[in-house]
């Protein structure tokens, strides 16, 4: 009797499926729209007394009210209702400070509104920030 060795096909690696997995990574970083950090240009007021408080991240929570009146937080853009949630859960981690970082031509109803809901979620440790002068 005789017996036949079969013969085995030599291994290799299946390219298609490689080049399909490496096509649609090509799609997604072509595709996807990649946005910068929004900077905001805030002209500050300009004030001859104040302290220096924390600007730790981790217990200031910075708002910045821009010229036309939009909210920023860590400049992400915020609406109001946003800033409120954002202000309860900073209230709920025990941040410490509200740095509110307003424009001078900022609308005057728009930086009381952001104070007001500070202190309605019970963050009441509120600081503006100010350019520094010297009185002579």
């Amino acid at each position: 009797m005789r017996y036949f060795r079969r013969q085995r096909p030599a291994p290799s690696i299946g390219l298609t499926s490689l080049i399909d997995i490496f096509i649609v990574l090509l799609f997604l970083v072509l595709t996807t729209a990649f946005r910068g950090a929004s900077v905001v240009d805030v002209g500050l007021r300009p004030a001859g007394t104040g302290e220096q408080i924390s600007d730790d991240p981790r217990d200031t929570v910075r708002v910045t009210v821009s010229r036309d009146s939009r909210l920023d937080v860590s400049q992400r853009p915020v609406t109001l209702a946003e800033l409120r949630d954002v202000l309860t859960t900073a209230a709920f981690a025990r941040y410490l400070y509200v740095l509110l970082e307003a424009d001078a031509r900022a609308e005057h109803g728009r930086v009381v509104a952001v104070m007001d809901l500070a202190r309605q979620v019970g963050l009441s440790r509120l600081s503006i920030e100010t350019t520094r002068t010297d009185l002579t």
